[in-house]
């Protein structure tokens, strides 16, 4: 596939959404399938055996009722009765076996009428599928009045054989059944996606391609705001407007700079090998950040606590790492109390994670916030922010620490939020200018 990034990035977007249609598709399909054949045959046997077990009652109640005169005439299957002594041997008197050409076959695949019982005698007295040889039996006992054990057995072997075939009817049916599900899910994923498939990309040429042209005319008009300044002491009014134009341009350019930057990211994930990863130390990349900062947290009238383990190593990019930080950092100082406490921290764990918590002091955020907070131009609280956030910040931090196989969530406290991330720990090479191995590193 050939084009600009954020044209491989929307065509991936797509790709995974018809993968996900197709799914959905071919297992609800799949389950529909599996149920209704269930039902369907298990309604089949119940009325193919139906016959079968009913004879095999009408013999039973016979017997309970003392008017027992053998294998009834109107039995549609070979059936055989087995009355058994209590000492397990068979009772020939009463006994009854078909003699005709539908002669049953039981003796002839078990054995001995002693080998028959013993196999029966496994079984309890409920109706059951009794297998022997390619022959089938529905069979039945139960213990009479006078101490004697009584089988009922019924053969179904037709009807097993039909069941089986219907069965294999069924797998066969189902298989085309769902390749022809197949090719209608992708037919019909792609007539469903297509439209998204174009408003994606032509929202990303459009993003993309306001974002950079932009850029031109606000560099002209910040140039010559910059003349302007030395004409505006002249009067008052022209103070004013020069003024605004250059605050209203240098918000414009900060707009149109998170854009980019987003996108640039993006573009990133999409082309993976553009990304330099090596060992990073994380202790100096954040104390880093906390430096740069502080200036700004004292005039805004806040203070920041850090606390900062050494010697914590994860591989990544540098440069998107410390964008992070200064994410964090940067939304603690626009969402924080006036006159609060902002807490860094980082530790490892079990020298397999990495964490890094940035507290702040701040009215808690509600469930739902916490749920949005990293999707892309979502802002949590307009009224708080200020005119330079767009709601790209957290989403492109998200981007990031997803990209370097790390998480990151927010949680909230009674009075304060945190932003948890945690990245993958490594051991640096003992090459590296900056590695320290510490004896519990050894052997790592």
């Amino acid at each position: 596939m050939t084009g600009n990034p954020s044209s491989v990035r929307g065509h991936e977007m797509i790709k995974k959404l018809r993968i996900k249609i197709i799914l959905i598709v071919l297992c609800t399909s799949l389950l529909l399938l599996t149920i209704v054949l269930s039902l369907v045959f298990s309604a089949t046997m119940e009325s193919s055996l139906s016959d079968s077990y009913g004879s095999m009652i009408w013999v039973l109640d016979d017997i309970r009722n003392g008017i027992y005169y053998g294998i009834p005439l109107g039995a549609p299957r070979p059936m055989a009765i087995l009355f058994v002594n209590p000492d397990g041997t068979l009772d020939e008197n009463d006994s009854a076996f078909y003699r005709d050409n539908r002669e049953m076959r039981l003796l002839m695949e078990i054995g001995s009428i002693e080998d028959v019982i013993a196999v029966l005698q496994q079984h309890d007295g409920s109706p059951d599928i009794y297998t022997a040889g390619d022959r089938h039996y529905l069979s039945r006992h139960e213990v009479i009045n006078d101490g004697r054990t009584v089988y009922v057995l019924v053969d179904v072997s037709r009807n097993i054989t039909v069941l089986e075939t219907f069965r294999r009817n069924a797998v066969v049916d189902s298989s085309v059944a769902m390749v022809i599900m197949l090719f209608l899910a992708v037919v019909f994923s792609g007539w469903i996606t297509r439209p998204i498939a174009r408003a994606k990309e032509s929202q990303q040429e459009f993003f993309a391609a306001v974002s950079h042209d932009l850029r031109t005319p606000l560099t002209i008009i910040l140039a010559n705001s910059g003349i302007l300044e030395e004409f505006s002491g002249i009067d008052p009014v022209l103070t004013q407007c020069h003024n605004n134009i250059r605050v209203e341009a240098e918000h414009m350019r900060q707009m149109t700079s998170n854009m980019l930057d987003h996108l640039s990211f993006e573009d990133i994930i999409a082309n993976k090998n553009m990304v330099v990863m090596e060992s990073v130390n994380m202790e100096p990349l954040v104390m880093k950040s906390i430096r740069s900062f502080e200036p700004f947290y004292n005039e805004h009238g806040r203070k920041i606590q850090h606390d900062i383990a050494k010697d914590l190593w994860v591989r990544g990019n540098e440069l998107d790492l410390d964008r992070v930080v200064g994410i964090l950092l940067d939304n603690a100082l626009k969402y924080s109390d006036e006159a609060s406490e902002i807490c860094i921290r980082l530790w490892p764990e079990n020298s397999r994670a990495v964490h890094l918590d940035v507290r702040s002091e701040s009215e808690p955020m509600d469930r739902k916030t916490r749920a949005k907070i990293f999707q892309p131009f979502y802002r949590a609280d307009t009224s708080r922010n200020d005119r330079n956030s767009y709601g790209l910040g957290l989403s492109t931090a998200k981007n990031i620490i997803k990209f370097h196989g790390g998480k990151i969530r927010a949680a909230s406290g009674k009075h304060d939020n945190v932003f948890h991330v945690t990245l993958p720990q490594i051991t640096p090479h003992i090459s590296h200018p900056d590695a320290v191995r510490h004896p519990s590193q050894e052997g790592n």
